[in-house]
């Protein structure tokens, strides 16, 4: 079943961490309306155990703890990056330097590690089992984010929820229309669907978005 607007959007999180925020680097990845809809079903579910894939230079890994922070419950999170540099290759910066100021200042409630340098798979006894909340934001190009959920899905708790982004990446930007694996994912696993249409909004250049959620259910795995 396809959910449609159901999800109300807490812009709360990013706001409070703006001096982290660079637009020269085009960081967040995420746009407002990306972020505003990930905060409030992290708000919604308190998960316990997170998995990130794919933190380019870390302001949306940033976000995200700033999104638990504010929860103030116990949490771990692991952000996992194949590359170990940002893969920008601006200057000597490794993947999600955005995000280390944030978590050295805090007094944090959690637990977070950085895996880079691998594949999730090479990262699975480390991350164990129980996740209840991942995010897949990876390179999109097939079989990438499929395989990843595919290594996953055995390690996510039952009821665990799934963001990806990107999902309309394809349809969105020229010479991207090979970038369709979260896409790909989103519409053909089975699972309980959100989404949010955009409306009036001045910032994105469609109101179909590309950013989506599915909840893991008895016949996912079929």
């Amino acid at each position: 079943m396809l959910r449609i607007n159901e999800v109300l959007l807490d812009e709360e999180p990013r706001k409070s961490i703006t001096d982290i925020i660079n637009p020269i680097l085009d960081e967040p990845e995420m746009t407002e309306f990306d972020s505003a809809f990930l905060c409030n079903i992290i708000k919604k579910e308190h998960p316990k155990k997170i998995v990130e894939v794919g933190i380019a230079a870390g302001a949306t890994t940033a976000i995200i703890v700033e999104c638990l922070e504010e929860l103030g419950t116990p949490y771990e999170m692991f952000s996992v990056d194949y590359s170990e540099k940002y893969y920008r290759y601006i200057g000597d910066f490794m993947s999600g330097f955005m995000a280390e100021d944030l978590l050295k200042r805090k007094e944090k409630a959690g637990k977070h590690q950085f895996l880079l340098g691998g594949g999730v798979h090479q990262f699975i006894d480390q991350i164990g089992n129980d996740i209840d909340f991942l995010i897949l934001d990876t390179m999109h190009t097939l079989p990438g984010e499929l395989l990843d959920f595919i290594v996953l899905f055995k390690h996510l708790s039952k009821n665990a929820i799934v963001c990806l982004h990107d999902i309309s990446l394809n349809n969105r930007v020229r010479k991207f229309e090979y970038m369709n694996a979260t896409n790909v994912l989103f519409h053909s696993v089975v699972g309980e669907k959100y989404m949010n249409y955009i409306s009036n909004n001045g910032n994105e250049k469609v109101d179909y978005p590309n950013i989506g959620a599915f909840r893991i259910n008895e016949d996912t795995e079929r």
